[in-house]
């Protein structure tokens, strides 16, 4: 590695930490946007079970087979 590496590896390190700061921000709103979907769908069908949370997520994995 010649001299000039130090940079690019600067460069790119501050790169990935941006971008995992941009994805921790990406799963922070898809887990508050999954638990405001999770309520509506309990107050929907009356029920408090963590079933509804399997059930969705199995009709997701069959619909992925198809």
């Amino acid at each position: 590695m010649g001299s000039g590496s130090g940079v690019g590896s600067e460069e790119t390190a501050r790169f990935l930490r941006d971008e995992i700061k941009y994805l921790d921000g990406v799963i922070q709103s898809s887990l508050a946007r999954k638990s405001v979907l999770e309520a509506r769908l309990r107050s929907l069908t009356g029920e408090n079970d963590p079933a509804i949370d399997l059930a969705a997520s199995d009709s997701k994995a069959e619909a992925s087979k198809d």
